[in-house]
């Protein structure tokens, strides 16, 4: 007896090829794992807008935000919004601020505002200062000189 004979009587059948690997069909080209493919683009295409969303929903709160709601990051850059009014003894609408002269070969380190001051930090051959302007009358307040220490 052979082993076909044996296999026949016992009703096992013979391995024979599939049909997906007799038809040339293995990874990628299988239709089972195309469909899984197919699923997976689809669910992270849904992940990637729901993203977007979120991200557009979170721009959109942060405009429409109530200004009593701010952070304090965000008062601290939106102090222009909250200048006062001016005043009685502020300069003429148009006027324009004192000529400030700085010394020959100064060259301008920072400019500050505030509500009515503006500082401006320089530096020349003398040293650096700041000279501190109150912009509502135009005057310069102080000049504030920095000298290094002599060791």
């Amino acid at each position: 007896m052979t082993i076909s004979d044996t296999e026949k009587q016992s009703g096992a059948k013979t391995a024979q090829p599939s049909t997906d690997a007799a038809a040339g069909l293995t990874g990628l080209q299988h239709p089972k794992m195309v469909r899984r493919l197919q699923i997976v683009v689809v669910v992270l295409g849904i992940v990637l807008l729901a993203g977007l969303a979120a991200v557009a929903a979170r721009i959109a709160y942060l405009v429409l935000e109530a200004p009593d709601q701010q952070t304090a990051s965000t008062k601290s850059v939106n102090h222009a919004a909250r200048l006062p009014a001016a005043q009685p003894n502020a300069l003429p609408a148009g006027a324009d601020l004192p000529d400030l002269t700085l010394p020959s070969g100064a060259t301008v380190k920072h400019i500050a505002t505030g509500p009515d001051t503006l500082a401006i930090h320089y530096q020349s051959d003398k040293g650096q200062e700041i000279v501190i302007i109150n912009t509502a009358t135009g005057q310069i307040t102080r000049r504030l000189r920095i000298e290094t220490a002599q060791q």
